[in-house]
């Protein structure tokens, strides 16, 4: 009897400690691209551990059906019919993001989605945090903040020399594109965890997170967050203001008008800019400027490249061991010195496993959706499917590794709102 209790006290603890792992791994994708990477590890040990204790039922359909997981296969699939096998193993490397936290998430799917939604709450109240600190050093005068920044080395990014208000805010912690992405992504969520748990902070934590992508200026999200607004407000109009006295609702819009007026400067630039460029191609004068921060004319290049490389094998790709290489000869073929970008994820993906990779997996995206009936689940993957297919235009976010782990676990909020009983008109 007595081996039984330690038995049992050992699994409660292991349990406890993955927990804690998984929890600390969901803060971490708002703040640290190496911690994020260590606790990956650690967390994937410890479920594994646990699943071999537990064995809850997953099947593997399951596994192979899920949406990130069947991307990462086919990903690995192309290493087949690349020339370059070796590099194309190497690069699956960086990927596993996309097999390790799906699995870890649809293990607690199975045996606790509370971790899930507790995971989003906790980045959520600490991207608060990260957002005080990345204001500050925004407001501040530059000297004083780069004084700052320097004491903090090993913590803190280098603080760029560059014009902010032509290329965006500084952000401490990591890219401000990937940022600014992780912001969008969790302003998303709370509105639905509002609309779940009536806790009216929400509303204004996402009002903070979604306006923030305007203030830094990166515009892919901006545009996104433009075109979701109008669907959240069409599917969620009888939920978002319910039982919210009048004066809050006064509170709310007078901080929204605050909020538009704020932001109202940055985006007049980040508009401003882009027309200065799209006008120096225009008439040809921006060979004698800074062209190669001239980031309008890196996207035109740059997809012109991936469509080059697509036209090439379009049904298969390239494969990941070569789509670099033959992405490089392309852009070799230009008489512009201009830096490497991919610059759209949808391109890539069709260029490293082509047409009907791509066919597959939005029809395993599509096969994912129908689990969840007119729910709050069903509207949330609504608006962020349409908020990532967006930014999946102007960016290859998906090659980051923080990014991998952002949209994992926002696509398995889905799942974790579906689970949470709630009454919903």
């Amino acid at each position: 009897m007595k081996r039984e209790i330690k038995s049992s006290n050992h699994i409660i603890s292991l349990e406890n400690c993955s927990q804690y792992a998984t929890i600390l791994w969901c803060i971490s994708i708002g703040w640290s691209v190496g911690i994020a990477n260590v606790l990956m590890v650690i967390t994937s040990i410890l479920i594994f551990i646990n699943f071999l204790v537990k064995r809850p039922t997953i099947s593997f359909k399951n596994i192979c059906s899920h949406p990130i997981i069947l991307l990462f296969l086919l990903l690995l699939l192309s290493v087949i019919w690349s020339k370059d096998i070796t590099a194309g193993f190497l690069k699956m490397k960086t990927f596993l993001p996309l097999l390790l936290f799906p699995l870890v998430l649809l293990y607690w799917n199975k045996v606790q989605p509370q971790i899930i939604l507790k995971g989003v709450k906790y980045l959520s109240f600490s991207l608060v945090f990260g957002l005080i600190i990345t204001y500050t050093l925004n407001i501040l005068p530059t000297e004083t903040a780069l004084n700052i920044v320097q004491k903090f080395g090993n913590i803190l990014k280098a603080f760029p020399d560059s014009d902010k208000d032509l290329f965006g805010w500084y952000v401490p912690f990591m890219i401000r594109i990937n940022y600014c992405n992780i912001l969008s992504y969790t302003g998303i969520a709370i509105i639905f965890l509002y609309i779940v748990e009536r806790k009216p902070y929400y509303l204004l934590m996402s009002l903070f997170f979604l306006s923030s992508s305007f203030v830094m200026g990166a515009r892919a999200s901006m545009i996104a967050v433009m075109v979701i607004v109008p669907f959240i407000i069409l599917l969620n109009s009888k939920n978002i203001f319910q039982k919210i006295s009048l004066s809050k609702i006064f509170i709310f819009i007078g901080l929204l008008i605050g909020t538009i007026y704020f932001i109202k400067p940055n985006i007049e630039n980040r508009i401003k800019q882009t027309k200065y460029e799209i006008e120096s191609i225009q008439d040809q004068t921006f060979l004698k400027k800074d062209y190669q921060n001239f980031t309008t004319l890196l996207r035109m290049y740059s997809w012109k490249n991936a469509i080059q490389v697509v036209k090439i094998e379009p049904v298969l790709g390239q494969g990941i061991g070569d789509y670099k290489k033959v992405f490089e000869e392309q852009y070799q073929q230009d008489k512009l010195s201009v830096p490497l970008y991919y610059h759209s994820q949808w391109l890539y993906f069709i260029g490293v496993f082509g047409v009907l990779g791509i066919i597959i997996f939005i029809i395993s995206y599509l096969y994912f959706g129908l689990n969840f009936k007119r729910s709050p689940a069903l509207y949330y993957l609504i608006i962020f499917s349409l908020y990532t297919s967006i930014v999946w235009i102007f960016d290859t976010l998906l090659l980051q590794k923080i990014e991998m782990m952002a949209f994992a676990l926002f696509l398995s909020f889905a799942t974790c709102l579906k689970k949470t009983e709630t009454s919903y008109i």
